[in-house]
């Protein structure tokens, strides 16, 4: 659990929201660290524009991508 109350979804830019609804429409609940990036959405635009960048650079692979998700997953004693 985070130790930072993150924002509540009635109070985001519509940006974020949206963001905020598509993850709990595909995951059933936000990721946790959206609530607390929301508190700042200058920071969220600004790490969805690094990812995006990466994405639309096709310099990673898929498979690549899920290798560096799992082995930093297993650094920080992600449960999942």
């Amino acid at each position: 659990m985070s130790r930072v109350a993150g924002a509540r979804k009635q109070d985001l830019p519509d940006d974020l929201r949206k963001a905020w609804e598509q993850q709990e429409a595909s995951r059933g609940a936000p990721q946790p660290n959206l609530p607390v990036y929301a508190l700042r959405p200058s920071i969220w635009r600004g790490h969805r524009a690094l990812a995006d960048g990466i994405e639309e650079s096709g310099l990673l692979s898929q498979e690549l991508k899920h290798l560096a998700a799992l082995k930093a997953a297993l650094i920080n004693g992600c449960p999942f």
